[in-house]
């Protein structure tokens, strides 16, 4: 039986450095077509696994506020907190029952568009999938638990998502630095899709990389 192991990794916020929101699908999601890019601001995650005495898992854990981030409003470590939930869609998918502890320091703003959840929750993903290796199919389960959870997953640095943002396709883009201003008003990302009258139009990604590349600031809807 394998016993106790434990990773540490840091979840990178990530940003949309544009967003075209197109019709919406029949599973109640809209087609969308963004660049995703990973930022240095991230949360750390610490998984710790042993195994489930009793054969049923159990995930427990703590939250806590890191740097520039409000304890107030903290989502707390039960069952609606996705970093929860993919630990237990891990377990479910493996057909091994663990005791995870996940220990979060928060970084990232909630609810600011930053993908600090669905982050986190491909952190735990991966740091499971290190911890047990088995065939579970990651890129399925991320699917699953967020449109924003098969980027971090995948690792990339920065990648062109389409479909709900599932579809993604790896993009090079030269370093830059980016200002992040935030008010401090949550915006649940239901919510924002609610409040849309209309969509975008589509966006020359390759013109918008070569703008970028040479140092220019393109414009793209967000």
């Amino acid at each position: 039986m394998r016993g106790v192991g434990t990773v540490h990794a840091a979840a990178p916020a990530k940003t949309n450095l544009g967003l075209r929101v197109a019709a919406l699908r029949g599973d109640g999601f809209h087609e969308i077509d963004t660049l995703f890019v990973a930022l240095d601001l991230h949360d750390d995650v610490t998984v710790t696994v042993r195994p489930a005495e009793d054969g049923l898992t159990r995930v427990t854990g703590s939250v806590r506020a890191g740097d520039g981030v409000e304890e107030a409003g903290l989502p707390p470590m039960n069952d609606a907190n996705l970093a929860a939930r993919a630990a237990r869609a891990w377990t479910e998918a493996s057909g091994e029952p663990l005791s995870v502890r996940i220990d979060l320091v928060k970084r990232i703003p909630v609810a600011a568009g930053l993908g600090g959840g669905s982050s986190d929750a491909a952190a735990v993903l991966r740091a499971l999938h290190a911890l047990r290796p088995t065939q579970v199919d990651l890129a399925g389960l991320a699917k699953r638990l967020g449109s924003d959870v098969p980027f971090f997953v995948a690792g990339h640095a920065a990648a062109r998502g389409r479909g709900r943002g599932e579809r993604l396709r790896a993009w090079t883009l030269p370093i830059r630095s980016l200002v992040l201003a935030n008010d401090g008003t949550p915006v649940p990302v239901a919510d924002a899709y609610r409040a849309l009258t209309g969509f975008g139009p589509p966006i020359d990604w390759e013109a918008w990389t070569r703008t970028w590349t040479e140092g220019g600031a393109p414009r793209a809807r967000n």
